[in-house]
């Protein structure tokens, strides 16, 4: 249940994240290498925003993408949800 509402908290706020938003534009236009490129150096840039490796889990789940890997997809998953739970009440907002 904790990890479903997190999901569902990391799709909320991914609305209104910049960097994500193109990534799954591009993950939707089937561009998935410039999504990737942008999804890591967007990562590196801001280690705390858990859109970013959410995004970047289901590139990982797309099977239409070479590199789609099922383990990847559960890593980044997982390392979202805790960068999820490490913000405070006022980065939520």
């Amino acid at each position: 249940m904790r990890v479903l509402l997190a999901i569902c908290l990391l799709l909320i706020t991914n609305l209104a994240t910049g960097q994500a938003r193109r990534a799954e534009n591009l993950i939707e236009k089937e561009k998935y290498e410039t999504a990737h490129e942008l999804l890591v150096s967007g990562m590196e840039k801001d280690s705390t925003d858990a859109a970013l490796p959410f995004v970047l889990s289901t590139l990982y789940l797309t099977q239409a993408w070479p590199q789609a890997n099922l383990d990847s997809a559960y890593y980044f998953s997982v390392l979202a949800i805790n960068k999820y739970d490490q913000l405070d009440e006022k980065s939520l907002d």
